[in-house]
């Protein structure tokens, strides 16, 4: 097996190699950002060093070998004999810029279900019971049967074991996820919103739809169980206190749902209420009067305390412009980017902003609309912020699903928002010939205390993936709160992954571990890696 990082730099890993191969490649250093890291770089790499020399003694097992198509049913732990079985690749550390690092840690199984080579938008995290677990459930899918989700626990090597298939949890398009807590106990839950399979030959209105679910864990065991009480496209979920009594409620954008036929309810956000005793009720909480022409509406929602008065609001941004009859008469006909909703004196939601069409969401710049809204602090003046990606089409791209872009709004203090897109983004959309990607993660990628953003790598709409990935391409820098950098313009950092055991379906980015920004990389045999890289 042999990975190739670069044209630059080649490291060949054999399935036999000893514990102390070095690996020795050039750096280079940038001024500016020698400069701006000189002041702690001193003993956060002296910590570093000690881990990594710790993770350069583990080896290969038997195991490991046999997954990869090594050792066979001869070697040391032998033959599989049909069983599932896991462990982890040699870890090792590529060190560039300012010992800069990629890990590999690989949970290794052999193939559980070959139709889970469709791309999932949205596997689902979640840490619960004590431990970090993955639930992989398809994700654009067109067929029936519905296949199942596969469930993983992430182990202490940072990699992710196979634990079960979850038969009962049987997902079309799984759109979205979000942890919740429930009762009194932390992000112990995680509800799901599935958009159904949208099945070949028939057209949107006639598809099946799909369900929210919450798993949760009882009895050292997942529970999963659905709480909404019609089938809909539901296409974006949050949760936060939408009442405020400190609980967790969930916030549920939908398409369109099964109601005497093909529309929708007055407001496509359904939001569910948490009792007492840890259920969820359906209650209404956006003004009756606010009522949505038909169409698909939002494209994502977000829920988050915009002007700091210790009460929640919900954001709701918009879907593709082509793909939404409007009622030109109404003010809330979503002719917006987005809209920001707060809770009134009676517990309702009301609309008190919205944004006009502007930048990607605008038809003749292609219409791309938001699958994904978060809230951040980019140039940390104590106003929060927002950040969105679209899909969609640009200019010279006729086919709607096959470019993507980022949109970015900054806060001017008095509860409106202006687009910064360009002034922050050298580029913001792209074709899927130049970037592929769906949504992304805000993290501080090199512990600089400025928000920084991961894009969801993948590769789209191909059924046996891609052969590599630049996770550089992925990573945007903020640059002290002026703008953001794409790291695959620095020459310095080489992050391309190629030649792994299987081809790349997608690579998530996860959260930072010992200051190491992690991602999920899922294989087209569904097996998932890990891949640790240390930006500094």
């Amino acid at each position: 097996m042999e990975l190739q990082m670069s044209n630059q730099f080649e490291l060949n890993i054999e399935l036999f190699v000893a514990p102390d191969m070095k690996i020795e490649l050039v750096d280079k250093v940038i001024e500016k950002k020698a400069a701006r890291q000189a002041a702690d770089a001193t003993a956060s790499n002296a910590s570093k060093a000690s881990l990594n020399a710790a993770r350069a003694t583990t080896l290969l097992s038997p195991l490991a070998l046999a997954a990869c198509g090594g050792g066979g049913a001869g070697s040391d732990g032998a033959a599989n004999n049909g069983q599932i079985t896991s462990s982890i690749l040699n870890a090792y550390d590529i060190h560039g810029l300012s010992n800069s690092a990629v890990e590999l840690n690989a949970a290794i199984t052999f193939p559980i279900i070959s139709g889970l080579r469709y791309q999932p938008a949205a596997t689902s995290f979640i840490h619960a019971d004590g431990e970090n677990y993955a639930f992989y459930s398809p994700t654009l899918y067109y067929e029936e049967p519905l296949l199942p989700t596969i469930m993983y626990r992430q182990n202490d090597d940072r990699g992710y074991d196979y634990v079960s298939v979850l038969g009962e949890l049987k997902l079309g398009n799984a759109r979205d996820y979000a942890p919740i807590s429930i009762g009194s106990s932390v992000d112990n839950s995680i509800v799901i919103v599935d958009a159904g399979i949208e099945t070949r030959g028939l057209s949107p209105a006639e598809w099946p739809f799909g369900d929210i679910v919450i798993g949760s864990v009882t009895d050292s065991q997942f529970v999963f169980s659905t709480i909404s009480e019609m089938k809909g496209f539901y296409h974006s979920v949050d949760v936060g206190d939408l009442t405020g009594d400190g609980l967790d409620d969930i916030a549920a954008l939908h398409m369109g749902v099964k109601k005497e036929g093909f529309g929708e309810e007055n407001f496509n956000i359904h939001t569910y209420v948490q009792n007492s005793a840890g259920g969820f009720d359906r209650v209404a909480l956006f003004d009756t009067n606010f009522v949505s022409t038909i169409g698909v509406g939002g494209g994502s929602v977000t829920i988050h305390d915009l002007d700091l008065d210790g009460s929640a609001e919900v954001i709701r941004a918009a879907y593709v412009r082509g793909l939404r009859t409007y009622d030109e008469t109404s003010e809330n006909n979503l002719e917006s980017s987005f809209q920001i909703f707060d809770r009134n004196a009676d517990g309702n939601f009301i609309l008190t902003y919205s944004h006009p069409r502007v930048g990607s969401f605008l038809e003749e710049n292609g219409s791309l609309g938001a699958t994904k809204i978060e809230v951040f602090d980019f140039n940390q003046d104590g106003a929060p912020d927002l950040i969105m990606s679209l899909e969609g089409g640009v200019p010279g791209n006729p086919n709607t699903y096959l470019s993507q872009g980022i949109e970015i709004f900054l806060n001017n203090g008095d509860g409106s928002f202006s687009r910064e897109t360009e002034t922050v983004l050298s580029k913001y959309n792209w074709l899927s010939s130049e970037l592929q990607f769906r949504e992304f993660e805000v993290l501080d990628v090199n512990n600089d205390s400025f928000p920084d953003f991961v894009l969801h790598g993948m590769a789209l709409f191909g059924s046996n993936g891609q052969k590599s990935m630049d996770l550089a391409e992925l990573i945007f820098l903020n640059e002290d709160g002026d703008y953001f950098t794409q790291l695959s313009s620095d020459p310095s950092y080489d992050l391309n992954l190629t030649n792994l055991p299987n081809n790349i379906m997608f690579v998530r980015a996860m959260e930072m571990v010992d200051e190491q920004l992690e991602f999920f990389v899922m294989q087209s045999n569904g097996l998932p890696l890990t891949v640790s890289v240390d930006i500094v």
